[in-house]
């Protein structure tokens, strides 16, 4: 009788020692599934931030284009105004010398 609870007790630390170093195994697996997921985060972290700087970068870009763009043609704008007011106030005074030479 104590040799057949002794070898069901030894049965039984083995099973359990089967069953710990099954469970073991899965934690190590699982610890190394979690270690690439960390890795595959970090990488897209990396390539998001990467991304997020070339967008600010083209941004700026987009605006300082933008703003000379406007600068050109707001200078353009205000010479073709002085040109018309020129032309304007020039046609004012040859209506008005014509007027005068016709009386």
């Amino acid at each position: 009788a104590e040799a057949a609870a002794s070898s069901r007790a030894a049965a039984a630390s083995e099973a359990m020692e089967s069953e710990l170093l099954a469970l073991e195994a899965d934690f190590e697996a699982m610890a190394d599934q979690a270690e690439v997921m960390r890795e595959t985060i970090a990488q897209a972290n990396n390539r998001l931030e990467a991304q997020d700087a070339q967008m600010n970068e083209r941004e700026m870009q987009a605006e300082v284009n933008l703003q000379r763009t406007s600068a050109f043609w707001i200078e353009r704008l205000e010479v073709a105004r002085n040109e018309a007011e020129n032309s304007r106030a020039a046609l004012v005074k040859a209506q008005a010398e014509a007027a005068a030479s016709s009386r």
